[in-house]
């Protein structure tokens, strides 16, 4: 895969979706693409091409993962499962688990998890501070 031009900063990872491989977002998988990265290759790389947690290198920025500890679209797993992969890349992350928030809680439609909110936006604010 060809590098990049430039190199970001830092991720801030909100409820994400790191892999395909689950039987859940493994069906999100195209079984055919005319993307450039996908289209000469087998369709069995499609969901190592596409996962996140399949793309962490020596080149990985720093990452912040808010996970919420409720959420039930994107199990928290997802997150704990890349940040334990960046460890063992010796990349730097943080993975910080956000209590009773859904996957949506930072979006204003979801004001009823106000608390979830302020705790994500006091972590955010926080290691944006520090430089993460």
């Amino acid at each position: 895969m060809r590098e990049l031009p430039f190199r970001w900063k830092t991720a801030i990872l909100v409820n994400p979706i790191t892999t395909l491989h689950d039987p859940i977002w493994g069906k999100c998988v195209p079984r055919q693409s005319l993307h450039p990265i996908l289209r000469h290759r087998d369709p069995s790389q499609y969901a190592a091409l596409l996962s996140p947690v399949d793309q962490i290198s020596a080149s990985t920025c720093p990452v912040l993962l808010l996970h919420g500890t409720e959420d039930h679209s994107v199990d928290p797993v997802h997150s704990e499962q890349f940040y334990n992969k960046m460890q063992e890349q010796n990349r730097e992350a943080v993975l910080c688990r956000i209590p009773k928030a859904s996957h949506a809680f930072l979006l204003p439609e979801y004001r009823f998890q106000q608390e979830a909110c302020e705790c994500a936006l006091r972590i955010l604010f926080a290691h944006l501070e520090r430089g993460l």
